[in-house]
């Protein structure tokens, strides 16, 4: 999966959520939850014995680096 493939499956997963991950936005988002800044669906790159992927975390943080993944 590529750059772009990765931003274009984070879209849809933000179009199609479930509806926990819908209560913990309403609480999340506009910085509600303590002041911080939070992205719903945000594609993280990593490389794992060189080659390139990504994960996609139902909530990112990014000045405490912060995951939330909610299942």
């Amino acid at each position: 999966m590529d750059r772009k493939d990765a931003i274009r499956l984070a879209r849809t997963l933000r179009k199609n959520q479930t509806k926990s991950e819908a209560i913990a936005w309403h609480l999340l988002r506009n910085k509600k939850f303590k002041n911080l800044k939070f992205h719903r669906q945000h594609p993280i790159e990593y490389s794992f014995h060189g080659e390139i992927s990504f994960f996609i975390a139902d909530f990112y943080n990014s000045k405490l680096k912060l995951i939330i993944e909610i299942d």
